[in-house]
């Protein structure tokens, strides 16, 4: 049996028992607003508390994140807890009006509501931190990526030509790793010629493996690494311009 089923057949148990309990707690009589408000409350509170579990193992069954959804979940756990508070309080122990039950239950359906509101909020402020994060430090990924690729093209070679060539490289290496991750918008220009720069230099390189003659192509490989790191320099002192 799998985990979506076996939760769909708790819930629908967790109904049932329920319903049967407030069968139980009351009739149809002089109790019938509370037992309805109260009946209500515990059935939205257990259903979505369904949904949210059901949505966490949808999640975790595709292998993704779901700590975003643990203060949602926490949130409709305590808004349960204080359903069954209000009820065993006000309704079975002090018999409170109906009144003063019924706003009692909205106002805790307003907090619990705000709260799940001010969650998604910062949920969401922090989702999109994260990937505008992700996006401006794409470029220096890229860059040591293509580096790392170009590295290992490199490494089979012996000839003094390709040592050099290794050494520039490995500075270049250096210069990236040390270079300011994070972009901006104003550099879009720039960086897109970087990545022009390294595909290139990566494309000669390749031919480089199939060719250890190609002195040209070593010459125009070391020329786009020196040309790569002047455009790196240029763009970490403006970078660090803007900050």
């Amino acid at each position: 049996m799998n985990t979506n089923r076996l939760s769909t057949m708790l819930y629908g148990l967790s109904l049932i028992i329920t319903i049967a309990v407030f069968l139980l707690l009351s009739s149809w009589g002089d109790d019938m607003g509370f037992w309805l408000v109260s009946l209500l409350a515990v059935l939205f509170a257990e259903s979505m508390g369904y949904w949210f579990f059901g949505y966490v193992i949808k999640r975790n069954s595709r292998r993704e994140s779901v700590p975003a959804f643990v203060p949602f979940m926490t949130l409709t756990v305590f808004y349960g807890a204080a359903v069954i508070f209000h009820l065993c309080l006000f309704w079975l122990v002090l018999q409170i009006s109906f009144t003063s039950y019924l706003v009692i239950h909205l106002i805790t359906f307003a907090i619990w509501a705000i709260g799940m509101g001010m969650v998604h909020y910062f949920t969401d402020y922090v989702r999109d931190q994260a990937e505008n994060a992700a996006v401006q430090t794409q470029l220096i990924t890229q860059l040591q990526a293509v580096l790392l690729s170009i590295k290992h093209n490199l490494e089979p070679s012996k000839q003094a030509e390709r040592e050099a060539l290794k050494s520039e490289l490995k500075q270049l290496m250096e210069q990236v790793k040390y270079s300011d991750p994070v972009s901006n918008a104003s550099m879009m220009n720039v960086e897109e010629n970087l990545l022009w720069q390294i595909n290139s230099l990566d494309q000669c390189v390749q031919m480089l493996a199939k060719d250890e003659g190609d002195i040209g192509n070593v010459e125009l490989s070391r020329k786009l690494i020196a040309d790569i790191s002047k455009d790196l320099i240029k763009r970490n002192s403006q970078l660090k311009e803007l900050k």
